[in-house]
């Protein structure tokens, strides 16, 4: 544990080094004690969010999909945020979110929060990278929800074959 965040602390100072706007960090893996796992995955991202304020490189907090990491939820989101009295910045992952079958309920909840979007699609099961429409995601209702909460943060396409398809489909979505 110790390596690993030595490890990421290097890619924030990196990250500053290039003037980059904000750093993105996976939350932990749940473990076989949950209980100690959380405590061990909080402690960690304050001490990532610490030390990215330092640097003065904003550091966001990714949704995961909810098999094996935790922050996967709005509630763990909010508990985290109001345990530790933190101002939270999240990467909103709209793969993950329609994995954890929460998309609704994290832009009706959180979307305040949200610094970016991670646009990817998938079919509710694999984090497969699609492009917008090559998957389940119902992109209307999502564009439209974020819309309703005035999102204005920066979208970022996370396809893997010919993300452009994804880029024209959602500057047709945001008109």
């Amino acid at each position: 544990r110790k390596i690993a965040l030595r490890k990421l602390k290097q890619s924030i100072d990196d990250s500053a080094d290039i003037n980059a706007v904000a750093f993105v960090q996976h939350p932990g893996l749940k473990t076989f004690d949950i209980e100690n796992g959380w405590e061990l995955n909080c402690d960690s991202l304050l001490s990532l969010i610490d030390y990215g304020n330092s640097r003065g490189i904003k550091v966001l907090i990714e949704n995961m999909a909810p098999q094996k990491s935790f922050m996967s939820s709005p509630s763990e989101f909010s508990e985290f945020m109001k345990t530790n009295n933190l101002n939270l910045d999240i990467a909103f992952d709209t793969g993950h979110a329609h994995m954890a079958h929460n998309v609704d309920e994290f832009i009706e909840k959180l979307a305040s929060r949200f610094f970016m979007v991670h646009i990817t699609d998938n079919d509710g099961i694999n984090d497969s990278h699609l492009n917008i429409g090559e998957g389940t995601i119902d992109w209307n209702k999502l564009v439209g929800g974020l819309q309703k909460q005035r999102f204005d943060g920066m979208y970022i396409v996370e396809a893997v074959k010919d993300p452009m398809k994804s880029i024209d489909a959602l500057k047709t979505l945001l008109k």
